[in-house]
């Protein structure tokens, strides 16, 4: 998965995309480092420094353009991952999709992801339920949108579900999931949880692509609340 798109002409330079999981792999190496600093609400990302310059000078050039203009790198982000099919979700109706069906199921049984729980269908169908987006989509896209209503609806429509972002924006959003480490992106997703009183008796939690990896990373750092059952 090391294929590199064409590099797209900007106003101010000119950008390669790698694929996700070469991007995700980098982004790791560089970012675990001094690049992100954490807040006490959404963690920012920094320009990075000579070392990693000479060690990554493509994702350095990436960053630094991302800091002068975050929107024109969150609409390129998100065209790719589109044209990759990394957005989940959209166009999600009454037919159903397996995906969407799958989920029912899986939070209908109420299986905790590390032992039985003895709880009638009633009981887990009311346990709200959270989502974690994959690299390139967003809460705020139409597609997760769509998919996370959707969830409650199969569960009888008075269910509470939610999509938990990394960003506050759909641009910051997006693009942290490419530049925001995992150890931030965890962070955030705890901290936005530990607010929402909703979500303060436990949630079922499903995951899409990197968003598996921020829920898993929060069942073993935080899981307070607790994650009822991960559907990955």
């Amino acid at each position: 998965n090391q294929h590199i798109e064409k590099p797209q002409e900007s106003t101010k330079m000119k950008i390669s995309i790698a694929g996700s999981l070469l991007m995700m792999m980098v982004c790791s190496v560089i970012l675990m480092g001094s690049t992100a600093v954490a807040s006490s609400s959404t963690p920012k990302i920094e320009s990075c420094s000579e070392q990693d310059r000479e060690s990554h000078p493509v994702l350095c050039s990436m960053v630094d353009h991302l800091l002068v203009d975050p929107d024109v790198v969150a609409r390129e982000l998100h065209t790719w991952a589109k044209t990759h099919g990394l957005l989940v979700g959209a166009g999600v109706g009454a037919s159903s999709p397996p995906v969407v069906t799958a989920v029912q199921r899986n939070l209908r049984q109420g299986t905790s992801p590390t032992s039985e729980v003895d709880k009638t269908d009633g009981e887990s169908s009311s346990i709200p339920v959270v989502f974690a987006h994959g690299m390139g989509d967003s809460c705020f896209n139409s597609g997760m949108k769509d998919i996370t209503k959707r969830a409650s609806d199969l569960l009888g429509g008075e269910v509470y579900s939610v999509c938990v972002p990394t960003g506050k924006t759909q641009a910051e959003d997006t693009t942290n999931g490419y530049f925001l480490s995992m150890d931030a992106s965890v962070d955030v997703f705890a901290e936005t949880v530990a607010q929402d009183p909703k979500l303060a008796n436990g949630f079922h939690a499903i995951g899409f692509s990197q968003g598996n990896n921020v829920i898993r990373g929060y069942i073993a750092k935080y899981n307070t609340p607790t994650v009822k059952t991960f559907v990955s």
